[in-house]
């Protein structure tokens, strides 16, 4: 009858050495244990190529992901280059006008000037922005929550964002609610917030007719409620996450020339969400978009 040696042992006596050998002679325990065997094999085999597969699959996820950081870092600097290079070439063109007496009236003059202290306050708030993005990223920027009157911080907000970003091409209204009450927060931190919102809501609504509503709320349970509406071509649903990342821009129509850093709504999401409070967009009525900010008067600073 058929039969295998499944085990041998050698076994030193005085007498010699002698081998134990554990058999199986039974044709159909053989048969059991090749089956056991082929399938012990089989199940090796599928593990080591699930693995295999699950392995590749992972390598190939981390590296698009790694390709996808690296393309946002230089589409970061690109735009970082670009929005420093774009005031100071106007700096540098209206300054060379003064000095070399192209500007005869005392009225191209002041004009000159002008433009050279609005792309002189451009560059300010570029390089503020990176620099407060940076300092969140490293935790250096820390939350000081004071009592304030949120409508108050809406409204002076509101002023340097006329004084500074409008040059009255835009249909813009503020609407404080009576009744908001004092919120613990940081005034700078939030003003931030307000002005990244408008910035971006003036930068992403293109051509004529641009028209943008801030308001401040009140909460329920307490706090403040920050709307920006805006009449541009809005934020399609399934990028609405995505905007608040770093370095992540919405291609929008007609909005391909917008510039821009990348960083102005990442910033907002980390000082919102240093409040305890939360930031989000939705569909405006009649299109557009309301980008929304609500801080909590409860929540805990950092």
């Amino acid at each position: 009858p058929a039969s295998a040696v499944l085990a041998s042992l050698p076994l030193h006596l005085p007498t010699g050495v002698v081998h134990a050998e554990a058999v199986l002679s039974d044709p159909a325990l053989l048969d059991a244990e090749a089956a056991r065997g082929r399938n012990l094999l089989l199940a090796v085999f599928a593990a080591a190529a699930l693995a295999l597969g699950l392995g590749s699959m992972l390598v190939i996820r981390m590296v698009r992901s790694e390709v996808r950081v690296a393309r946002m870092k230089a589409d970061f600097v690109s735009a970082v280059s670009h929005d420093l290079k774009t005031p100071l070439t106007s700096i540098r063109m209206f300054l060379e006008t003064l000095r070399e007496g192209r500007a005869r009236t005392e009225e191209e003059r002041r004009e000159c000037l002008e433009v050279v202290d609005r792309e002189a306050g451009r560059l300010e708030r570029l390089v503020h922005r990176v620099l407060e993005f940076s300092r969140t990223s490293t935790g250096a920027r820390r939350i000081l929550r004071e009592p304030a009157d949120p409508a108050e911080v809406v409204r002076q907000a509101a002023m340097v964002f006329r004084g500074h970003l409008l040059n009255g091409e835009c249909d813009f209204s503020v609407e404080a609610a009576e009744g908001i009450g004092t919120t613990p927060l940081d005034r700078d931190a939030v003003t931030q917030v307000v002005l990244d919102l408008l910035e971006n809501a003036y930068k992403y609504t293109p051509g004529e007719g641009k028209r943008i509503r801030l308001r401040a709320l009140p909460l329920r349970g307490g706090g403040v409620r920050i709307e920006v509406e805006d009449n541009g071509p809005g934020v399609p649903p399934e990028e609405r996450r995505r905007v608040f990342e770093e370095f992540y821009r919405v291609e929008r129509p007609g909005t391909e020339g917008a510039g821009g850093t990348g960083l102005g709504l990442a910033l907002v999401k980390r000082l919102v969400e240093a409040h305890g409070g939360t930031v989000s967009v939705e569909e405006a009525p009649g299109g557009g978009s309301v980008f929304a900010v609500e801080i909590p008067a409860d929540a805990g600073g950092g």
